[in-house]
């Protein structure tokens, strides 16, 4: 059995922080913060405290991507149309509440399974961080 894993977009300061704990009852994230200067070695272990209100909650599908990433709930992935290694597109991963399948969106009818998800996309980026990857080019 695996147990859940997620991490947390805090919308006020558009940071991605790992989560230690989800409490339903208080509707609470306690989440870890990330070191501010890596080249000093300044981290810091306390916990901080968000509502439900304040976040934007991503679960870990449970994949990897072909550079061994974690791949979460709002990634964006660059993967192969039909799966043709020469046709890239850009689609954004989601969990069907009705099936609870890992599929990608725009619906494609792909749903990402064990032999697929290393092979075939690689995390670019997040829907929170990143939305621009999504847009499509313009003809200027």
């Amino acid at each position: 059995m695996r147990i859940p894993k997620f991490r947390a977009y805090i919308k006020a300061t558009g940071e991605m922080h790992p989560v230690a704990i989800v409490n339903t009852f208080t509707h609470l994230i306690h989440t870890i913060p990330l070191p501010k200067k890596w080249s000093t070695g300044e981290m810091s272990t306390q916990m901080r405290l968000y509502g439900f209100d304040e976040i934007e909650l991503m679960q870990y599908t449970g994949f990897k991507d072909v550079n061994e990433v974690e791949i979460y709930e709002g990634d964006i992935v660059n993967s192969h149309k039909n799966l043709s290694p020469f046709s890239f597109y850009k689609r954004t991963v989601i969990r069907d509440e009705d099936t609870n399948n890992i599929e990608l969106e725009p619906r494609s009818g792909f749903i990402l399974c064990k032999n697929t998800s290393q092979t075939r996309f690689e995390v670019i980026g997040n829907v929170h961080q990143h939305p621009h990857l999504l847009e499509e080019p313009t003809d200027d």
